[in-house]
């Protein structure tokens, strides 16, 4: 069988795309990379975002916006830890 890079088992128009979306950089991951025992600290179980971190929801956004995926969203699902919670709420 010769399947072109368009062809697949559903044509596209009844398929869905799914873009995953890993949460910013935390407070957690900057004390993690320094100390990798430190994920395991209660204290930052729910940590918040680091100044870079909020750039790349910034960036994030404006790609979201710019590239017109925000018209074409039909379900969001989501952590309920508050990095993912921020994330969302700036899409």
């Amino acid at each position: 069988m010769n399947s072109g890079a368009n062809e697949g088992v559903y044509p596209l128009h009844r398929s869905k795309t799914i873009h995953l979306v890993r949460h910013a950089q935390g407070v957690h991951n900057v004390v993690g990379e320094k100390n990798h025992s430190a994920y395991m600290s209660e204290e930052l179980f729910d940590a918040h975002l680091t100044p870079f971190g909020w750039e790349q929801v910034d960036n994030l956004r404006k790609h979201v916006h710019a590239s017109g995926l925000f018209k074409n969203i039909d379900l969001v699902v989501v952590s309920p830890l508050l990095r993912y919670y921020l994330l969302l709420m700036l899409m």
